[in-house]
């Protein structure tokens, strides 16, 4: 288990690559959001990937390729972006 505490804020969403690593959508205390990938068996957060400056994350999920779907709700330039899940990199911007 991981606490908000050691993420650093709300906890909206989760997935996970396996049976330690994941990743989560969280809200900060002005409702900003961020994505971030962490590991249950140290219990800490490991890298933020993306982050907002608003409520701009909505969902996430995990494909059979270990890559992260993030639904981004940016009026702007709404959409999917992916994250490799294994490398913690950017597949799409």
């Amino acid at each position: 288990m991981i606490l908000e505490e050691q993420i650093g804020g709300d906890i909206s969403d989760i997935v996970m690559i396996d049976g330690s690593k994941g990743y989560a959508i969280i809200n900060d205390a002005s409702f900003n959001t961020s994505i971030v990938s962490f590991d249950l068996d140290t219990q800490t957060k490991l890298d933020t990937i993306l982050t907002s400056e608003g409520f701009f994350f909505a969902d996430l999920a995990i494909t059979s390729k270990k890559e992260v779907y993030v639904s981004w709700r940016q009026s702007e330039n709404p959409g999917i972006r992916i994250i490799d899940g294994l490398t913690d990199q950017k597949i799409t911007e």
